[in-house]
């Protein structure tokens, strides 16, 4: 990841001493204002890098009740997925500026560098949600099957541990102020044209996992701090995205012949989401003033084709 600002006309340091009337070569040493020397350049970028890697296992059990052949019911469990994950990663930061009046010895001096985090690796343990679900389907006339599913994630039971499975509490605090359970309804439709095709339609909503004082606070003045590292990690990358509900519209094409299926499915997926390039925070040297982050509303509309052959044995 990468994160830069470049500065109109910003005032730089001076590398000579100001003169004074008594004495041109004294004085402090001051600044260049870009108010006068609007030529003035400036900049800055934060590098990130960051690798996440492991495995992982989790257990799903369901039971399906069928009172009449053209009506089921049905209910299921997904236990969390168990990680044992491995982290590296580091950050660079990079600088630079000038200005019509540095002379040519000036222009070598200290307006441009770089300096580096060390580069760190540890492994950790996260847990994922529990995920309940129950859905229904029927047959009507014997060619049409219309259904329906609920399913309930609990993204603020989320938990991340040390490799030796202590909890990292201050993160797992973290989770439930910024996390809540996720509702998820799924409508599908299918109507068997021939014994052999079918064609289908589907729409699913999916509500946000976040906090809706993050997302929508009520009093617009008030700072939430959300952080953007751990304890351990080195990258410092600064910016984060707040997703809000995410719908989804498909419709495909079935064909059925002997052993052999295919399935052709077009998926759309709308998400609204909110990006912020820091979090807000309050400035150290002047308590109870406040900068608010950069933001801005990310819709995200994405398109897909999705074919599936199989042979059933």
């Amino acid at each position: 990841a990468y994160y830069g600002e470049a500065f109109n006309a910003p005032n730089v340091p001076s590398f000579t001493p100001k003169p004074t009337p008594d004495d041109p070569n004294a004085g402090d040493y001051g600044y260049y204002s870009g108010k006068d020397y609007p030529q003035n350049t400036g900049d800055y970028g934060l590098t990130n890098y960051k690798h996440i890697w492991g495995s992982g296992f989790n257990f799903k059990a369901g039971v399906i009740i069928k009172p009449v052949n053209e009506f089921r019911l049905g209910i299921a469990v997904h236990t969390p997925t168990y990680y044992n994950l491995s982290y590296e990663g580091n950050a660079t930061m990079a600088f630079g500026y000038d200005s019509p009046q540095y002379t040519q010895n000036e222009a070598n001096k200290f307006n441009n560098g770089q300096t580096s985090t060390e580069w760190e690796d540890f492994d950790w343990k996260l847990q994922t949600p529990w995920r309940f679900m129950v859905g229904a389907a029927g047959v009507i006339g014997g060619r049409a099957i219309i259904s329906a599913d609920y399913e309930y994630r609990a993204y603020s039971d989320m938990k991340v541990k040390d490799w030796n499975g202590n909890n990292y509490n201050a993160y797992n605090d973290d989770i439930k102020t910024f996390y809540k359970g996720v509702n998820i309804i799924r409508l599908g439709a299918e109507y068997r044209v021939t014994p052999a095709f079918s064609i289908r339609a589907g729409y699913s909503y999916e509500s946000s996992p976040v906090q809706t004082q993050l997302l929508d606070p009520a009093n617009n003045s008030e700072v939430i701090y959300v952080p953007t590292s751990g304890a351990y990690d080195t990258e410092t990358q600064p910016s984060f995205t707040l997703d809000r509900s995410t719908n989804y519209i498909t419709c495909g094409l079935g064909y059925r012949y002997k052993n052999f299926y295919a399935d052709l499915a077009y998926v759309y997926r709308h998400r609204e989401s909110d990006y912020q390039a820091f979090t807000n925070y309050e400035e150290l040297m002047n308590p109870g003033s406040f900068v608010y982050a950069p933001k801005a509303k990310v819709t995200d509309n994405n398109s897909q084709l999705v074919l599936t052959l199989g042979v059933r044995f």
